[in-house]
């Protein structure tokens, strides 16, 4: 079954299940055995020893030298299991039949299965002796005695959480995962839309960073130690991906997560791959944080925040009224978290809006508020006016996706 494309504006967004995301796993796997004429499991070692990156790998095997020491040192025992008769158990050195690799590192199918056991849910289980640089492949672990099914779903998992463009679906009830070329707003085949970097609720136009630092503010507006908030706004950041905290000291703007190994620039939180050259991006929050005077005009976005958020309140109650008016409740709350996320996004830039900006977003309020008005009147009497008060929203551009085209070309 091929994994199903979710239509998507400028950008190709797949829903994967278990077994797709194990083709995936198997395409980049073809991939190196064009170059390395290895089997499956040993792929899988070279590909996680060098984070499911397959250029970084053939790369690196390129500038290989003695193929044995290259392949030792990165884990990959090229011979099968040795098996010994009448030998001693390195763990609990009983004399009977011992198996291992060719780094002699012996022990009993009993200690073996019992360290397999305990080691799991890791996806790169080494040899038994803690010394060795040798790690267990999906073939040797069956010989082992292992559990090849829960290690399987180790490394799928570990292949989604390091992978640049495939995360895992947020919601509880969801196991796929979705795959995108986009770093923005995506939706999975559950129908859930969410943030692809932080894998939040979608907050678009405002960054992920940008919310995060949001709420990290008081009711005013402001932090209670001023000082120190602008410290970690000039020091620290999250990974744009797995969203830890990170702390830059020092160094170029090529960052590496040490949790997920995501790569990307500390200024733009742009993927490092695709970067080219320097950041051209101005930091405007570091040099407005820096006024004081400005906590005045903080605590002006946060209030209006708070109107937004009593009104999306209100709004959210709308699904239960009118269960069969679903779709346009759905628009209209979309379109009111749009304006709250923008006012978040104009805190960051202030000073520095366009008036075109201004502009569209008082459209979009207008437009929004309009029509939680014809909404919030008796249904049976007022349904045309909720529907042309929908076309009318569509119309003039001002939906959430409109809102989004004016941001693109600011």
């Amino acid at each position: 079954m091929a994994p199903e494309t979710i239509a998507s504006k400028g950008n190709t967004t797949l829903a994967l299940n278990q077994n797709q995301i194990g083709e995936e796993i198997r395409k980049m796997v073809r991939e190196v055995q064009n170059v390395i004429y290895i089997r499956e499991g040993k792929c899988i070692i070279l590909l996680q020893k060098f984070d499911w990156n397959l250029e970084s790998l053939l790369e690196d095997y390129e500038n290989a030298g003695h193929l044995r020491e290259y392949f030792q040192s990165h884990g990959v025992c090229r011979q099968e299991i040795l098996v010994i008769d009448n030998g001693e158990c390195s763990i609990c050195c009983d004399e009977v039949s011992v198996m291992g690799f060719e780094c002699e590192h012996f022990a009993c199918s009993q200690c073996w299965k019992q360290y397999l056991n305990i080691n799991i849910d890791k996806p790169r289980i080494g040899c038994i002796d803690p010394e060795c640089l040798y790690v267990v492949c999906a073939d040797s672990l069956r010989e082992l005695g292992g559990d090849v099914e829960v290690q399987s779903q180790v490394i799928r998992n570990d292949f989604v959480d390091r992978s640049p463009n495939i995360v895992w679906c947020p919601s509880k009830d969801c196991q796929l995962a979705v795959k995108s070329d986009s770093f923005d707003t995506v939706e999975c085949r559950c129908g859930l839309l969410f943030c692809f970097r932080c894998r939040l609720d979608p907050h678009a136009p405002a960054t992920c960073i940008q919310v995060r630092n949001w709420e990290k503010r008081d009711d005013f507006g402001v932090t209670a130690d001023e000082k120190s908030f602008g410290w970690i706004i000039r020091n620290t950041k999250e990974c744009p991906k797995c969203m830890s905290p990170i702390e830059k000291q020092g160094g170029c703007d090529h960052m590496r997560c040490r949790k997920c190994y995501y790569e990307f620039c500390w200024h733009c939180g742009g993927w490092w791959l695709l970067h080219d050259g320097g950041c051209r991006q101005i930091d405007v929050r570091e040099s407005w944080l820096g006024n004081r005077s400005n906590k005045r005009s903080s605590q002006y976005f946060s209030n209006l925040y708070k109107v937004h958020l009593e009104k999306l309140e209100s709004e959210k109650l709308l699904r239960d009224k009118y269960p069969q008016s679903q779709d346009v409740i759905n628009v209209l709350i979309r379109s009111r978290k749009t304006l709250m996320y923008s006012i978040i996004y104009e805190s960051n830039f202030y000073g520095t809006g366009s008036r075109e900006f201004k502009a569209k977003q008082w459209e979009l309020e207008t437009a929004v508020d309009a029509l939680f008005t014809v909404m919030r009147r008796k249904h049976t009497k007022n349904k045309t006016k909720e529907y042309s008060g929908r076309q009318k929203m569509w119309r003039r551009g001002t939906t959430h996706e409109g809102f989004f085209g004016l941001l693109q070309k600011r």
